[in-house]
């Protein structure tokens, strides 16, 4: 599956540690359409990205989008 193998490959290119803003970017990544992270409807197929979710349980924050991350802002969320 690209999408696996490309998320694959952006965390092994990434810095350590990730921050939020890093993983935002992954999941908004369009490398390989139709079969990129973030996923839109074409002819063929209505696959699609519904939510992306981020936690940072130790900080108690949830960084979600409802939708695709590319069509939609983070939402913080605290626990």
């Amino acid at each position: 599956c690209h999408r696996e193998d490309r998320i694959r490959q952006l965390l092994n290119d990434a810095d350590r540690p990730l921050s939020v803003d890093q993983l935002q970017g992954m999941y908004l990544d369009h490398d390989g359409h139709p079969g990129s992270i973030c996923a839109h409807p074409t002819g063929d197929s209505s696959s699609k990205t519904v939510a992306s979710l981020i936690s940072e349980p130790a900080a108690g924050r949830l960084h979600a989008t409802f939708g695709s991350p590319c069509e939609n802002e983070y939402t913080v969320y605290t626990f």
